[in-house]
């Protein structure tokens, strides 16, 4: 049956909610962590079906709206306002509660739930609206002609993630209940574990996006069952946990989209990925509270060569690992702290919302790179150094993070100035035996960036050139400004394409004053400042003979 947006939809009456006690003003601003930041500005839309008749309504929406007051008390981050992408202002503005009633029978819109354009329509507001206000939840209450009622929540997922919705969700069904034995208390901890960069700019949500076609598929418990047990007849699994539920059908559903692009055309992709959302709660340690609010999660990624066949319980052991990386170490060293690089590359890609300003964050300088002191040591050739020792297959695949993944995909430049004249062919020498030997623990600099979000650490090397300057090295260090030369002291430009995308580059030269440049590039898609820091701190320490560090 198709419903063709056959029912009407009028809203009888709409008011605003408060909490039904003030929020206290030492409570009044709440910074939203660095995951709030990354999280989608739309709204998360949530439908509970209640198909009685027979119902009082009225006396209904009366217990909803008291019940939603008294949970607001507690929430209440959900009463305030967003005023920026990094601040929720808590003042007790409320939420908007809406009446409704609808022609036709309840039982038209469940049986057709793929009809998404009429279940909006049940909404206090589309999901990708702006309002004038950006509040942070609204709720509609409709009700059907055949007695039936459909409770609509509309809530920002810049605030809330999943676990939150339902943990608020549970709260205000609870209370309306009576249930208040054991309330659900939250805590908004969030922001310092993951504290936030200050973007300042209104939050505006980025264009929805339209092509996408959305599908539901039932999977009823005999049929996970089955592919439970298909996946753990595999030696995969042997002397562990059995796949859970989400393991094996996502690892299944991954299977067949696998299966059905091998039969389209070929594509220009190398490997095929799938992302699964993780809840960081448990993860860490110790674990976070129970109540803890907020969106904390982040997402797992785990990805096939497009040219291998991988076979059902693989794909979901790979999808196991991929959930398994994501523990207390990948929390606190990956994601704890984001230096102002990556949260203008997640700008620039339109993340953390438009027309922002990103000021410069000190906490993030480790160091700066303005003096690197190498031995003293010419050379005549270009060629590719390599790691002193092979890098473990164990370590040829790199999956980049997230962050990397968002980081700009031109080269940083790095120069080094030596005004004092040297023995530059001993030098050289130096410079290429201690780069192959630091390369070694830095092996991911020698690989090939293949995608986005791989490197393949297959010792390729890096190349390093050797030239000749005329003139004195003064005359640059004197002109500061002069980029353009600056750039022909490097081993390639910034934004160079290369035929092989190498990671790494570097050029040594000598000027006729007897004064030296060494330039290097290395791709910010793999390094940041800290990381470039840390490699030529490293490769310094090594040529000098320094192996105490």
């Amino acid at each position: 049956m198709e419903m063709n947006n056959s029912f009407n939809v009028e809203i009888i009456s709409t008011e605003i909610i408060k909490p039904s006690s003030p929020t206290p003003s030492t409570h009044q601003h709440h910074k939203l962590s660095f995951l709030d930041q990354f999280a989608p500005g739309s709204y998360t839309p949530l439908l509970f079906f209640y198909p009685g008749g027979g119902d009082d309504h009225i006396d209904r929406c009366r217990k909803l709206k008291e019940s939603l007051a008294e949970t607001l008390s507690r929430f209440y981050l959900l009463a305030g306002t967003l005023v920026e992408a990094y601040l929720v202002e808590c003042n007790d503005e409320g939420v908007p509660f809406s009446e409704a009633r609808v022609s036709g029978h309840l039982s038209e819109v469940m049986e057709n739930p793929n009809d998404v354009v009429s279940l909006h329509r049940l909404l206090p507001f589309h999901p990708d609206v702006v309002l004038e206000r950006e509040c942070i939840l609204g709720v509609q209450y409709n009700v059907f002609e055949c007695g039936g009622a459909v409770i609509a929540v509309c809530v920002t997922h810049k605030v809330v993630d999943g676990t939150s919705t339902t943990m608020f969700t549970k709260a205000w069904a609870s209370t309306c209940r009576g249930d208040n034995k054991y309330p659900i208390v939250p805590t908004f901890d969030s922001t310092k574990l993951f504290p936030a960069m200050e973007i300042r700019g209104r939050n505006k949500r980025h264009p929805p996006m339209h092509k996408i076609v959305t599908r539901r598929f039932i999977f009823n418990k005999s049929n996970i069952a089955a592919l439970k047990k298909q996946a753990n007849s595999a030696a995969l699994f042997l002397n562990q946990r059995p796949p859970s539920r989400v393991e094996s059908v996502s690892g299944f559903l991954w299977n067949r989209f696998i299966a059905l692009s091998h039969k389209k055309t070929p594509t220009k992709a190398k490997r095929f990925a799938v992302i699964q959302a993780v809840n960081l709660r448990n993860r860490m340690n110790p674990p976070l509270p129970q109540h803890s609010f907020g969106n904390i999660w982040w997402f797992a990624t785990a990805d096939v060569p497009i040219d291998e066949k991988q076979d059902f319980p693989s794909l979901v052991g790979k999808i196991r690992e991929a959930i398994k990386e994501i523990d207390d170490e990948y929390t606190k060293t990956r994601l704890a702290h984001v230096s102002e690089r990556d949260l203008q590359a997640l700008s620039q890609k339109g993340l953390l919302g438009v027309n922002v300003e990103l000021p410069f964050c000190e906490h993030c300088i480790m160091g700066k790179s303005t003096r690197v002191k190498f031995a003293r040591g010419k050379h005549t050739t270009k060629e590719t150094i390599k790691p002193s020792s092979p890098t473990p297959s164990t370590h040829r695949h790199h999956k980049l993070s997230f962050l990397d993944q968002f980081a700009p995909a031109s080269y940083t430049p790095l120069l080094f100035f030596y005004p004092g004249d040297a023995d530059h062919r001993d030098r050289c020498r130096k410079l290429k035996e201690s780069l192959a030997e630091t390369l070694s623990r830095f092996y991911l600099l020698a690989g090939t960036l293949v995608e986005d979000y791989l490197v393949e650490c297959n010792d390729e090397g890096v190349a390093f050139s050797e030239a000749r300057v005329s003139g004195s090295l003064s005359e640059v260090m004197e002109n500061p400004n002069d980029v353009a030369s600056l750039h022909r002291l490097l081993p390639f430009h910034p934004d160079a394409v290369l035929e092989r995308e190498c990671i790494l580059g570097v050029q040594y030269n000598v000027f006729e004053c007897g004064g030296a440049v060494i330039g290097l590039c290395v791709t910010h898609k793999v390094v940041d400042g800290t990381s470039a820091s840390m490699f030529t701190k490293a490769w310094a320490s090594t040529c000098r003979g320094d192996s105490r560090k």
